[in-house]
């Protein structure tokens, strides 16, 4: 069975991660990964058609309501192929995955200043109530407070696990999980039932943390919090970064107020969050009057006009698309003024706000 084949492939310890990546590349996606291995008992993963570990895992997941969305499959989220390495499976629990223009991923120090914890509180409330959902971690401090300001003023929100379902880290939080739940929210991780909390996988939940959003809102964090393995994971996407301002004097408000030192958005209320995600809102119902077909909507939200994009990587990593197909339709894009080829081959959108 596919799925099971998927679940021991991730954890299949003779590969490494790299070797996991590189053998669905050579294939084109895990589908066929899967077909070729089935044909070829030389493979070093042919084992993982066989493995019972696969087949308890799924069975555990299909009890407990966990779906499973794969990589390169259609339900699986768009927003995670733009990471260099996007999970090979997400199981998820509730509601399905919202477009992440409508969500913003709020992080945070576990040891919050009373100011931390009513300025998150305060800015949350008011971004739900305009129909933004929230994403974070579940970890105490900011994550905790950002999640449970979400549920009790009746919003959405999404959380990213650093281990399996088969647990709740941390378990004073147990209470909050089954409330997201109850409240439409949405639970997903990487790591299949039984797979404990590590402390690579806190790093690793960063990266899914920040691409499901459409910005990253900072609001207290040390100079060594991991909080900033998450924002620059959102900068490598081009994520927009808010930054709550605190006192110069205060050991958590050090790194918030550097970022806005070095560039990013000042976040000192709701409103103005929500000024930005008004022009995302804009950009997208644009690009859906503008380009009608899947390709040309897809290709605008790859590029980029800060950052050139390789369009052999876009190739890759929407590989449903003819090479052909691409070219063409980046050809006319240029002809129209859309995006510039620079000296390199890559490309740029001559416009954020389309």
């Amino acid at each position: 069975m596919f799925q099971e084949f998927v679940i021991n492939f991730t954890l299949e310890p003779r590969l490494t991660v790299g070797q996991k990546y590189q053998k669905i590349t050579n294939a084109g996606s895990l589908r066929q990964l899967y077909l070729d291995v089935s044909e070829d008992p030389h493979d070093t993963a042919f084992s993982c058609l066989t493995d019972d570990r696969g087949k308890k895992v799924f069975a555990c997941h299909k009890k407990h309501g966990v779906e499973m969305l794969v990589l390169g499959e259609e339900n699986y989220p768009k927003a995670l192929l733009a990471l260099e390495r996007p999970p090979l499976t997400l199981y998820c629990k509730g509601k399905s995955i919202p477009a992440a223009e409508t969500l913003l991923s709020v992080i945070g120090t576990r040891r919050p200043s009373h100011y931390g914890k009513r300025i998150a509180s305060k800015i949350v409330s008011e971004l739900v109530q305009a129909g933004i959902g929230i994403v974070s971690g579940l970890a105490r401090g900011i994550d905790g407070i950002a999640h449970k300001a979400a549920v009790d003023h009746f919003g959405y929100t999404l959380v990213v696990l650093a281990h399996g379902f088969h647990q709740v880290y941390p378990p004073e939080h147990r209470k909050l999980f089954a409330q997201i739940l109850e409240a439409g929210g949405t639970i997903v991780s990487e790591y299949p039932w039984g797979v404990g909390p590590m402390t690579h996988h806190f790093r690793d939940r960063n990266r899914i943390n920040a691409a499901l959003g459409s910005g990253i809102l900072v609001v207290e964090a040390g100079k060594k919090s991991g909080t900033k393995i998450t924002v620059h994971e959102g900068l490598l996407l081009n994520k927009e970064i808010y930054s709550i301002p605190g006192p110069i004097d205060s050991p958590m408000s050090q790194y918030p107020n550097e970022l806005i030192r070095d560039g990013a958005w000042m976040a000192y209320d709701a409103q103005m969050i929500l000024g930005h995600f008004g022009k995302v809102k804009e950009a997208q119902e644009k690009v859906n009057a503008v380009f009608q077909s899947p390709l040309e909507k897809t290709l605008v939200q790859y590029l980029d006009v800060d950052e050139p994009r390789s369009i052999e990587t876009f190739c890759v990593q929407y590989a449903e698309f003819m090479i052909r197909d691409i070219m063409v339709t980046l050809s006319d894009f240029e002809c129209r003024g859309i995006v510039d080829r620079i000296s390199d081959g890559r490309y740029v959108l001559t416009s954020r706000y389309m």
